[in-house]
This record gives C-alpha cells, sequence and structure tokens, in this order.
C-alpha cells in the first residue's frame, strides 16, 4: 500500500508540473456567418502530445497499482492487532 501512496504523490507531482507548463488555453473565435447553418459547431480537440500520452499512461498504470494493493489487502483479509 505505501509503494501506492508513493506512486499517487509522483503521479501529482508530475501533473502539476505538466499543468504549470502548459499555457491557458485561449477562447476560440466566434463563429463566421458563412458557416452552414446544418452543421453543427464542434469544440476544438487539444493536441495529443507525447507528453499527454506518457501522463495518460502513467494515470493508467498508478490506477492499476491502487486496484492491485486493494485487491491484494482484500485477499489477505483483515489484519489482526498488533500485540501489546
Amino acid at each position: 500500500m505505501e509503494e501506492a501512496t508513493e506512486l499517487f504523490g509522483i503521479l501529482q507531482d508530475s501533473l502539476a508540473r505538466a499543468n504549470a507548463r502548459t499555457p491557458m488555453a485561449t477562447a476560440p473565435p466566434p463563429p463566421r456567418s458563412s458557416a452552414p447553418t446544418g452543421e453543427a459547431a464542434r469544440a476544438p480537440v487539444p493536441p495529443i502530445t507525447d507528453e499527454t500520452i506518457a501522463l495518460s499512461l502513467m494515470a493508467a498504470g498508478a490506477g492499476a497499482g491502487l486496484l492491485s494493493a486493494i485487491l491484494k489487502r482484500s485477499a489477505e483479509g483483515p489484519r489482526s492487532p498488533p500485540p501489546k
């Protein structure tokens, strides 16, 4: 469980650093009047970079690690209290 906690902390630090480096997105320009009326407006898709993929894989790995730790703890059963 300590490893999962440490991995979660590393992930949070990585996300904080990535968010600090990423500039804030600007508002999309207003739609042009020459656009066809039948076409639905679409939100701009953010670019997928290597860093985005790496952070996604880290998040998936952290989730898998936490799930594994929880399942292991649950399979072991309740812990006995430490001797006094």
